[in-house]
């Protein structure tokens, strides 16, 4: 399927109820609910518009699954959730500053560590790994000096070192910028699990 195919039809499903060929923009908190009804609950964990968009993007993206948050932060802090207490992180020395700032002001008090390299020296970011490191963290492009990494290399890197490999992504859209086939990871630890680690 052609990329302007899959940008029109991905998570957009007819409306059984009335036939809208759009998903409607679902504006309620809650819903009905009775005892053994299957269903949506409360809009803050499920709703059917954001799924839409989940899925849609993840089609583009070429992933499996989509997962969207009110901001970038937000989800950026949750995908710090995966890593425990004496982890370290290869990032890029030229992420967003909000970035920089959560990881040096607030999740080193976790007990988490950080070294920021030049990730146009992928010698240097490979020489940066070390037992406990559990990812490495790319910006491309680069926000906000528009700097773009080699993700094919970055995945290779990743996947040889056993690492996770997180890249965001401000700038560019799907059609201008994908995962490398083969894509960064493969494996998809269980909730709280990272690749090279003992459980």
């Amino acid at each position: 399927m052609k990329f302007s195919t899959k940008a029109i039809h991905a998570g957009q499903r007819p409306d059984p109820r009335t036939g809208a060929v759009n998903v409607p923009i679902y504006v309620t908190a809650t819903y009905s609910q009775a005892v053994g009804q299957e269903g949506y609950e409360y809009s803050r964990t499920q709703n059917p518009t954001r799924e839409a968009l989940e899925e849609s993007v993840a089609v583009l993206e070429g992933g499996d699954h989509g997962v969207a948050f009110s901001s970038g932060m937000g989800a950026i802090t949750t995908v710090m959730t995966l890593l425990r207490s004496g982890d370290h992180v290869v990032v890029a020395e030229d992420v967003y500053g909000g970035t920089h700032r959560l990881f040096r002001e607030v999740m080193e008090k976790y007990g988490l560590r950080f070294d920021f390299m030049d990730f146009s020296d992928m010698d240097a970011v490979e020489a940066a790994i070390r037992d406990n490191t559990r990812m490495v963290w790319a910006e491309t492009p680069s926000n906000p000096l528009l700097k773009l990494v080699d993700l094919r290399a970055l995945g290779k890197l990743g996947k040889n070192s056993d690492v996770l490999t997180v890249v965001d992504n401000t700038f560019a859209t799907p059609y201008l910028q994908t995962a490398p086939e083969p894509r960064c990871r493969r494996r998809r630890p269980q909730h709280n699990q990272v690749p090279g680690r003992p459980q």
